[in-house]
């Protein structure tokens, strides 16, 4: 959803602004409707936890865990932390990478507290099953540094492409687990998102609602 200064104005566009909270809050409703099925309908007792002030530090977490480990060609770790189709693109990144080339990421700090955006939860056609989908916005300030290894005969040096430069991030990170016959698995990354622009939220918006007023 649009933030900050990419909302429309309240004064200069009113019903365009009202348009999109409407949109916000029937999100907010539709996930809130998720979260009660989820919890008390999809198994019997024990009912199945939340943890929603967990999530957001879980994010961080395996957000820095995804990265480090990207860096540092560790496959093994990749794959504990993404979901399979984010785990093929990192590993296809990694083996066109120069063998010789070495990348540092550094997570310098974070810029506020990562949080909860949205959320999405789908129940499955199998008993008891259902993916529960957050997407958390993460801002941080963060490098990368690459070095490069050279063979002059016999020795061996490291030289660097260029001096690393400090930059704020923002990056909104989809966290996706799922529930199979009544057991939960762990939360993973599914993949990022850019910010959505207030012209497709609206498009989103009217693609549904048309064929809902059809059915009247």
């Amino acid at each position: 959803m649009p933030s900050g200064p990419r909302k429309p104005s309240m004064f200069r566009t009113p019903s365009l602004r009202l348009r999109l909270e409407w949109f916000r809050l029937k999100k907010k409703l539709n996930a809130l409707k998720g979260c009660i099925i989820y919890k008390y309908f999809l198994r019997s007792r024990p009912w199945p936890k939340l943890r929603r002030r967990k999530i957001a530090p879980e994010a961080r977490k395996l957000y820095e865990k995804m990265y480090t480990a990207f860096a540092k060609r560790d496959l093994v770790t990749l794959k504990s932390v993404c979901h399979e189709g984010l785990f093929a693109s990192f590993r296809t990144r990694i083996n066109v990478r120069p063998p010789k080339e070495r990348l540092q990421w550094t997570l310098h700090n974070y810029i506020g507290s990562p949080r909860i955006v949205s959320t999405n939860i789908v129940t499955l056609e199998t008993e008891k099953s259902a993916l529960y989908q957050v997407v958390v916005k993460i801002r941080s300030q963060q490098s990368l540094e690459r070095t490069r290894s050279i063979k002059d005969g016999l020795s061996s040096d490291t030289t660097k492409e260029k001096e690393p430069i400090i930059e704020n991030m923002t990056e909104y990170v989809i966290l996706q687990r799922k529930m199979l016959r009544g057991d939960e698995g762990e939360w993973k990354i599914s993949g990022t998102m850019e910010e959505s622009k207030v012209e497709d939220v609206l498009a989103n918006d009217a693609a549904v609602a048309i064929p809902a007023a059809g059915k009247q």
